[in-house]
Order: C-alpha cells, then sequence, then structure tokens
C-alpha cells in the first residue's frame, strides 16, 4: 500500500506540474490555426474551412487556456493569499509611483505655481485699484456736470429775466405780457452712484 501511495503521490504532482503546459500548448495551437486560417496563412488557403471550424477551434482555444490558468493558480498555492499579496504589493507601488509624481510636479510647478499665485494676487489688486479710481472720477465728473448743469440754469433764468425786463420797458403802455419765452429745462442725467 505504501508503494502504491508513493506511485500515486508522485504522479498526482507531475500530471498536475505537465497539466498546464500541455493546455497552454494546445491552446496556442488552437489559436494559431484560427488566425492562420482566417487570414489565408500557410500552405492551404483555408479561409473558406475556417467558417465552418473556427467555432470550435475558439471553443478549443478557450478552454485549454482556462484550464491551464485555473490548474496553474491551484499549483501555486492558496489564490487568496497570493492574489491579496499581489493587491498590497500593487496598491504599495502605485502610491510610491503618485508620491513620487506628486515630488515631480512640485519641483516642476511648485515654485512656478507660488510665482503665478503671488502675481496674480498683485495683479488683482492692482486692477481693483484702478476700478476704484476709475469709480471715483466718473464720481467726480458727474458732480462737476451736476455743478455746471446749476450754474447754467441760473445763467438762464438771468437772461430770462433780463430778457423779459427789456420787453417790459421797450412797450409804450408799460402793461407789457408775460412775453417770456417757455424755455423747458434740460433734463439732468442722473449718474447711479
Amino acid at each position: 500500500m505504501s508503494d502504491k501511495a508513493k506511485a500515486s503521490s508522485g504522479i498526482v504532482p507531475m500530471i498536475m506540474g505537465l497539466l498546464p503546459k500541455l493546455c497552454w500548448a494546445f491552446g496556442l495551437i488552437a489559436l494559431v490555426v484560427l488566425l492562420a486560417g482566417a487570414n489565408g496563412i500557410g500552405p492551404t488557403e483555408m479561409t473558406m474551412t475556417m467558417t465552418e471550424s473556427a467555432p470550435i477551434t475558439l471553443v478549443v482555444f478557450v478552454v485549454m487556456v482556462s484550464i491551464a490558468a485555473a490548474v496553474q493558480t491551484l499549483n501555486s498555492g492558496d489564490p487568496s493569499n497570493l492574489v491579496e499579496e499581489r493587491c498590497l504589493a500593487l496598491k504599495a507601488e502605485l502610491e510610491a509611483q503618485c508620491a513620487e509624481v506628486d515630488k515631480k510636479v512640485q519641483t516642476y510647478l511648485g515654485a512656478e505655481y507660488d510665482k503665478l499665485k503671488t502675481e496674480n494676487e498683485t495683479l488683482r489688486s492692482e486692477l481693483d485699484q484702478i476700478k476704484v479710481e476709475e469709480n471715483e472720477k466718473i464720481r467726480s465728473e458727474v458732480e462737476e456736470l451736476r455743478n455746471r448743469n446749476q450754474e447754467l440754469k441760473e445763467e438762464l433764468a438771468k437772461v430770462e429775466i433780463a430778457l423779459s425786463e427789456k420787453l417790459k420797458a421797450a412797450e409804450p403802455n408799460g402793461d407789457a405780457q408775460d412775453t417770456r419765452m417757455d424755455l423747458q429745462e434740460p433734463e439732468v442725467v442722473r449718474a447711479s452712484a
């Protein structure tokens, strides 16, 4: 019984080691036949016959590759631990790459970014100052125009009074009608301040 157990224990690992290699080989052969037939490569033109046998060849390829992958995973140990270890290794590698990229970005753009930020703040303050100056200038011009408008109204009123007095003095009766011209006051445009 021990001879039989030794023989079976030696054969199973050998078969499990050989099976993935054979499956990979058959899968590769099926893929080569499929591609060669589809593209007309080789001594015979197989494009016409591949339309009927292509699904079979494709199924053989998929089955052989699947078996090879499954057996290879079983041979490599506990797959959940391997996947978890691989994920942790990939995570650590990605974090290291992200840190490296962040460092490169900071070295390339860090000083430039700070320079652009300070320049932007300077330009904003200058723009705000220009806006304030322009608003003050507009307000002062509006105030000057209002004052000038008031002066012109007063001069116009003086001219009307002087004209009406001249007309009264020029009439022989002395009871002159009010011949003042009805002048409309010009509309004052009010600026919103």
